[in-house]
């Protein structure tokens, strides 16, 4: 899910967090320029920035538990 909304990215973490989105991909201009993306995790906060193959892994491994 895109949020677009003119809040600020600050807002919108916490407002992921309240409503307990299990995840939060953050791709800004330096993970624009790696080729990474920031996630975050429900309770946990920052995780690490990961390609998009990473990410797909970790979620395929949850999911399969």
């Amino acid at each position: 899910m895109e949020d677009s909304r003119a809040s600020t990215v600050s807002y919108k973490i916490r407002d992921a967090e309240v409503r307990k989105i299990p995840y939060i991909a953050l791709c800004g201009r330096r993970e624009a320029e790696t080729g990474k993306i920031a996630l975050r995790k429900h309770g946990l906060g920052s995780v690490n920035c990961l390609t998009i193959e990473e990410l797909t892994n970790i979620i395929t491994e949850e999911r399969s538990q």
